[in-house]
């Protein structure tokens, strides 16, 4: 690069270092002509939105600082106050951040002071353009255009109400001193706090009584608060009556759900209960400032009483563990038939075939077993006891006697017609007159039905 060059170049610099500075002043400080500063009406109109709200303890409103403007401009500074009367500042904004989101503009300031005598936020902002040559400007082209926020955290009830500084509030044009700034007279953010519980929930209802597990149900409740609705559930459940006096007392359930909106159908299923126990329940519901309602009504339900019968047998002359066998079994106490399954299916190991039947109620039972072509089989006494997989089989399993092939529960000439007319020892054949599952009608089977051929007697 030659001589000349090199110092047209640190000049060229020099003068775009002293212009920045220039035009940084100009935004960062209240010195402008004195027909800039903000008026009822104006070319440049700014505003906060929303400009005036509710909000409630302890909750966040985000605040925007909006532009709108036609005019080509180097820059701006809007200062608000915002005042309030209670002892204790009704929100945190000292120290909150100002955060920019135009990045056409520069700003060199950008924040909120405290002065706790005066009792008063003050919120300054200042933006402009770097100056070039010609002067970059700026504008929104008539456009409602954010160019900042801030978050107004709540803490405790009271107002803060705001204004502009006028004095203080100004645009600095790129052209001439006719664009004056337009600023609204102010408003005001009312903090609520609240102190209003949920509402009492009223329709808390128990069911779906399982061994160990009740079904709660009820209706959400609406609350005056933030979200209008509650934000946390207290279930309690009890062996005895549960009142407003016990309710802490009572056991609570771990993981309660989370309420829905208010009017929501809610539902959750309480678990790890004792078989055949009376419980009653009650619940309360919290907002998010903490406030709890009154204990809801107290309902109550009783798990049932149920154990499982845990069964197995051998069907005679069947060694092998055959998959697909079925028996039909009976419960009786007494003479009265308390429970009937038919085809049941029974797993086999090492010849020996069992199966569970849960759901049963608790007590003593004669247990009858009957197979596709046996006699029917009595097995007394059986207790099922509260619980899951609990009752008293004998170690032993029974044997069904083959041979009832009509179902008569008797072995007789009608059995025994039944099976001559499908004897054919060398044709693989499935029927029931197949008593050892082999495949075939032959001689073992011959065998087995005379073996326990008796006209006279009955199964049982």
């Amino acid at each position: 690069m030659s001589k000349k060059a090199t110092i047209i170049s640190a000049i060229s610099a020099l003068i775009l270092v002293v212009g920045l500075g220039i035009g940084l002043q100009l935004v960062s400080h209240p010195v402008r002509l004195a027909n800039k500063a903000a008026t009822g009406s104006g070319t440049a109109i700014f505003k906060l939105v929303p400009g005036s709200t509710s909000i409630w303890t302890p909750s966040v409103q985000s605040i925007a600082g909006v532009l709108n403007t036609n005019v080509p401009m180097l820059g701006y500074q809007v200062l608000v106050n915002f005042t309030y009367t209670t002892a204790t500042p009704p929100a945190s904004l000292a120290g909150t951040s100002v955060t920019t989101s135009e990045p056409s503009l520069n700003c060199l300031t950008n924040r909120i002071s405290i002065d706790t005598t005066a009792k008063k936020y003050t919120l300054i902002i200042s933006c402009g353009t770097l100056l070039t040559n010609p002067p970059t400007t700026y504008t929104t082209n008539g456009l409602d255009k954010t160019v900042f926020t801030f978050n107004l955290n709540s803490a405790v009830a009271g107002t803060l109400t705001y204004a502009f500084d006028n004095a203080n509030s100004y645009v600095t044009s790129a052209t001439d001193a006719s664009d004056i700034l337009a600023i609204p007279a102010g408003g005001t953010y009312t903090i609520q706090s609240d102190t209003t519980a949920p509402a009492t929930i009223s329709n808390l209802a128990a069911g779906n009584p399982a061994l160990q597990s009740i079904n709660l149900t009820w209706t959400a409740p609406a609350d005056t608060g933030l979200t209008g609705k509650a934000s946390s559930y207290d279930i309690r459940y009890s062996t005895t009556t549960i009142t407003a006096a016990n309710f802490s007392t009572a056991p609570a359930v771990a993981s309660p759900p989370t309420p829905g909106a208010a009017g929501a159908s809610e539902s959750f299923t309480i678990t790890g209960l004792s078989p055949a126990t009376t419980y009653f329940f009650a619940i309360k519901s919290a907002d998010s400032s903490g406030n709890i309602s009154a204990i809801s009504n107290v309902p109550s339900a009783t798990t049932i009483n149920q154990g499982s019968l845990i069964f197995n047998l051998k069907f005679q002359g069947v060694s092998a563990s055959l998959t697909g066998k079925t028996v039909n079994i009976t419960l009786q106490q007494g003479a009265t038939v308390k429970y009937t399954f038919n085809n049941v299916v029974v797993a086999a190991t090492n010849g020996v075939y069992s199966a569970t039947i849960p759901n049963i109620d608790a007590g003593t039972y004669d247990v009858y077993l009957k197979g596709p072509a046996s006699l029917r089989k009595k097995t007394a006494g059986i207790t099922i006891a509260s619980g899951s997989n609990t009752s008293n089989w004998p170690s032993t399993p029974p044997t069904l006697l083959a041979g009832d092939i009509n179902q008569d529960n008797k072995i007789d000439l009608l059995d025994y017609s039944q099976l001559v007319l499908k004897f054919n020892p060398g044709v693989a054949q499935t029927a029931v007159e197949d008593l050892n599952f082999d495949g075939k009608v032959d001689l073992l089977d011959y065998s087995l039905l005379a073996l326990n051929f008796n006209p006279g007697v009955s199964g049982d």
